[in-house]
This record gives structure tokens, sequence and C-alpha cells, in this order.
């Protein structure tokens, strides 16, 4: 990298020049913090580069920050930079302020967002179209947050939620139970436009992209009940919702938390927002289905009679973790549930065998039953190594004319309902033919691949997760699916151009696939995997993503680098009242 301290004044300015087109293709957090370090050393060492220099690097680093907030007040504001813009402002606020504002429309993340000239204030647990008297907590150069004190004038799109745990104290898992479906997909659809206009104004001036590109937003059939597995936590610090100026007065006066949320309990529930170390106790979840509420009670009240702990956040002591509830529908419609106990490793490793009988009993659905031990500090829920206590290790979802099984620690979309409609665009936009082959690259249990499989002449699946390869193999199998194959690679670490991928690309006469589907988590395709792309060269890629701002990073490196072109952008909503959503994006070689 950059020797910052040893540069010149102009050397510095050329090389960070340079690097405005090295971050758009490579992962530009760390590379960004990689750059930050070097020139804080040179400063400290007493080599001070003002003026031009700090300058493009500020707005280097500025232009692919991927603080999805700051880039969505920027677009809102109509500036191509608005930290830069409101740097030279007067701040019109200051912390503890009360001021009036009018919420405008709602931010990524699900924060509400007005403004006082220019300046940006954000706005939790408010409606767009709310009036509302706010008190400034957090003040910016570019912006504020804020916190509603009153509702002046209320807002057409405001609806009563139906969960008594919504709230700014509640769990924090739904953000817009408050504010009609209608006006969650306008607002979400506006987000993903705000992610994009830039890129599409950069495509079009390269013929990189096709008119009316971002399609309309598709909404979820089931706005309650529709998700297939929640994750519950046990803790033994209780969360006990309070007042908002309650909880001011409180922090005021110094009493502890543990004092205003309560002592050390056995607790289970779900984390409110911003609180890690607590846990709300949770009577019922209207977004999972009614059955797995019922379960999760029958858990929450028979664990709390058990001689045993739950597990500290700070001690790192305790046995039980996390409650994991998982739905399917199987061939014959049947439900078919699956309960995670993840926990410790101990002397109490055998206490849930009772619990678990006692469960199977009381509710037939239930095919699996497993306890998954991990040794994490963390708060992640899979297991290390894993145990049946009841059936078996897996579950069933049919889907589109092909029987999909995972287990608990795969992963599988949580919304099955969406999920189809999901993969029939895919399917739609892939438009294969017999003479096709497919590559799914993040193939998971294989559910995309194995889908299409009956479209094209071959499919190919790669993922990293060892158990959900072994997975889709299962899954090729007991669908009978004989031109699929699935396999074990890292794809930031290995290529495609490695000789073993390779070989298995030119086996029985098969050519080279020609169609790619991307189906990568949040953090999007790594830098490596973009220029395998390039080299493979298929004909159409397929990106799926959950992701707006990876997303929006990576076509523009595919499109302006690799030379796709975007044909289509669609945005479907998979989470209801929540501010996250999926983007299908569909790409042609030109």
């Amino acid at each position: 990298m950059i020797a910052f301290s040893n540069c010149t004044t102009s050397r510095l300015t050329t090389h960070l020049s340079s690097a405005v087109f090295f971050l758009s293709t490579q992962n530009t957090r760390y590379v960004c913090k990689h750059m930050e370090k070097n020139i804080d050393a040179a400063i400290r060492k007493g080599n001070f580069f003002w003026g031009r220099s700090i300058l493009l690097f500020s707005t280097t680093v500025d232009r692919f920050n991927n603080n999805a907030k700051l880039a969505t007040c920027s677009s809102l504001s109509k500036e191509s930079n608005i930290q830069s813009s409101n740097a030279t402002q007067k701040v019109p606020v200051k912390r503890g302020e009360e001021v009036t504002v009018k919420i405008q429309g709602l931010v990524t993340g699900g924060d509400g967002i007005s403004r006082i000239g220019r300046y940006v204030v954000m706005v939790p647990h408010s409606v767009p179209g709310q009036v509302v008297k706010v008190v400034i907590t957090r003040v910016r150069s570019s912006y504020a947050n804020a916190k509603v004190v009153q509702v002046v004038e209320e807002s057409p799109y405001k609806v009563e939620p139906v969960c008594k745990h919504f709230g700014p104290f509640g769990c924090g898992g739904c953000k817009f139970q408050h504010i009609s479906y209608d006006k969650q997909l306008e607002e979400k659809y506006e987000q993903i436009l705000r992610h994009y206009e830039g890129l599409f104004t950069r495509l079009a001036s390269s013929s990189c992209a096709e008119k009316q590109t971002l399609k309309p937003m598709i909404g979820s059939p089931l706005i309650y009940g529709y998700r297939n597995k929640m994750e519950f936590t046990f803790g033994n610090r209780r969360w006990i919702p309070i007042d908002l100026h309650q909880q001011d007065s409180a922090e005021n006066e110094s009493i502890s938390n543990d004092q205003q949320v309560g002592g050390d309990d056995f607790v289970l529930g779900l984390k409110p927002s911003g609180h890690f170390d607590k846990v709300l106790p949770i009577e019922y979840c209207h977004l999972q289905e009614s059955i797995a509420n019922e379960i999760m009670n029958f858990v929450q009240k028979r664990t709390a009679e058990m001689q045993t702990s739950a597990y500290d956040v700070y001690s790192h002591q305790g046995f039980l973790r996390n409650l994991v509830i998982r739905t399917a529908n199987n061939i014959r419609n049947e439900m078919e549930v699956m309960v995670n106990f993840v926990t410790s490793f101990g002397e109490d490793s055998k206490l849930l065998q009772p619990l678990a009988l006692e469960l199977a009993k009381e509710f037939p659905c239930i095919k699996s039953i497993v306890q998954n031990f991990t040794t994490s500090k963390g708060g992640a829920s899979r297991g290390e190594e894993e145990q049946i206590l009841f059936g078996c290790n897996y579950i069933q979802h049919y889907m589109l004319g092909r029987t999909l099984r995972f287990t608990a620690n795969c992963f599988f979309q949580t919304n099955p309902l969406q999920t189809e409609k999901l993969y029939q665009l895919v399917r739609e936009a892939a438009n294969l033919n017999r003479k096709d082959v497919l590559l799914d690259l993040f193939c998971g249990i294989g559910s995309i691949g194995l889908c299409l499989a009956s479209d094209c002449k071959y499919v190919y699946g790669i993922d990293v997760v060892e158990e959900a390869i072994q997975m889709a193999k299962v899954n090729a199998e007991i669908n009978q699916v004989k031109n699929a194959e699935f396999i074990l690679a890292n794809l930031e670490k290995s290529s495609l151009q490695d000789p073993e991928i390779q070989r298995l690309f030119h086996r029985n006469g098969i050519l080279p696939p020609n169609v790619v589907i991307v189906d990568p988590p949040r953090g999007g395709l790594h830098s490596r995997l973009i220029k395998w792309l390039r080299w493979l060269k298929p004909n159409r890629i397929i990106y799926v993503s959950c992701n707006p701002a990876t997303q929006v990073r990576d076509l523009e490196s595919l499109c302006l680098v690799q030379r796709y072109r975007l044909v289509s952008v669609q945005p479907i909503d998979m989470f209801p009242h929540t501010p996250h959503m999926e983007c299908i994006a569909v790409l042609e070689r030109m």
C-alpha cells in the first residue's frame, strides 16, 4: 500500500487520484480504513498534507461510504455531496433543543427524515406526513438525530400496530407496523431509486443501461404470519419497556440499567434494539406462524421451571442460549416444524431430552428437535456440534415442483410464499434453454439451481458452507435431478480458474457456464469474484441481493469495467414491516 509518511504532497495527490478508481472495485471499507490509518500516522510524525490532497482523500472516502443513511440523506438533499455542502453552513440546531418538523420520508434503516432548510434531521418511530415536535439527541455537521416528544399533526398513512411489543422500547424486529403497507412499499421503492439513480446516470452515459430499468416494487401476499424462522434468546436480564421521559429522568439521576430494566432472572424473548444484553419477553410474534408462538410459550414456561441457567453475555456463563423455530410445508401440504436449542457445552447437556419428548407429544407437527452446542461468546446461533433430541435433523419444504430439505444450520429464505415469486422472477430473467449451462454461486441447499435444472442442460452450484453443499446433493438425489452438481469452494480464496473446477466444467463434454446466478450475503461480491466473472464471460448474470448498497457497488464494476449492460432491476418485498428488501438485477454481456 502507499507509504504516506514518505510522500510529497504532489505524490500523495497522484496516489489518491488513482485510488478513486481502485476503491470502486475493492472492498472499500478495509481500503479506506487502511488509507486513513496511514494518513493519521503521517500526521503524528509531523507531515501535514492540507489542501487538495486531504480534500481528495475525504471525498474519495465519502463517495464510496456504505453508510446507507448518509447516502439517503445525500439523495434527498439533491446535492452531489451533502456532507461537503453542509460542512460550510451553520448547523441550525443544538443538542437538547426542541423543534417542530414534518416527516418527509424514510431512510434506509427505517428512520423518518425531515429537513430544516438543507439540514437533515432523522427521527425514528415516525410516519411520513406527520408533523412532530422532537428533541435533538445528537448533532453532526451534516445531519442530526432526534426523538419524538409530541405528534402535532397525524399522518394519513398512520395505522394502529397489531403487536403489543411494537414501539420505541419494543423488540425492534418490526419498524413499520404503524405505517400502511402500501406506503411501506412506496417508501421502499423510493429508497431503491435513491440507491440506484446515480448508477443509472453513469451507466446511461456509457450506454450500459436500458431505459425504464427499475421496475415497480412487488409486495408480499402475506404481511403477517409470513416468516418460517424466528430466533429467540434466553437471558438473565429482563427488559421492561418504560416511558421515554421516565428513562431520560432515570438516566439523569444515574440509576443503573439493572434497576431500570429488572435484575437477574430467567427470560426468553427478543433483544430490544440497541440493548445486546437485555431480553424482552415475547408473548406473541405476529410475523411467525401461530403454531410457532404456541411452541415458544410452551418452551418459555417449561425452561423457567427447569433447574438450569440462561447464558450471561458478561460472565459468559450459563447453559441455554437460543431457541430457533423453523416451519415448512411438505409435498402433502402438511406443516413440518424444527425446534433448535442452542446451548453451551457442560453438565446440563442431558436436561433437554425430557423437554424434547414432551414437546413432540404436545405438538405432533414437530418432526425435528435438535441441540446445537457452541463455545462462541457472540450471539451466533450456529453450533459447533449437534445432537438429535427427537425425530431427524431436517425438515422439508415443497415449492415449484421440488422438495427442499434443510437442517438447522442451513440458510433458507424466510418468506416461503414470496420466495416462490422470487424464484419465478429469476427463472424469467435467466431465460434458459436446453443448451444453456447454469452456474449458481452461493447456492446454499441448491434451491434456485434445482428449481431451474429442468430448463437447462446442466447446473453447477458452488458454496462455502459444507453442510449446505451436502444438503444440496441430497436435494438433487431426492428430486431425481441428474443434471446438477454441487461444489464446496470458498470463492474469496479459490478461483473459478482452478484446475479442479475447470475439470468439472468440461467433464462429459459439457461447455463452461454461460448463465450465472449470484445470491451473495449482505457484503456483496468479493473483488476477486468479479474478476473471475470477467474471465468466465457469461452471456447473462442474474444478481439477487438483500442489500441495495453493495449491489449498486458491484453492478457499477460489472457494467463499467467488465462491460455488461444493466437490463432491469426488480425490487421485491420479502420482509413486510421491516426496512429490508430484495432486488433482482439482470445483466447481459455487451
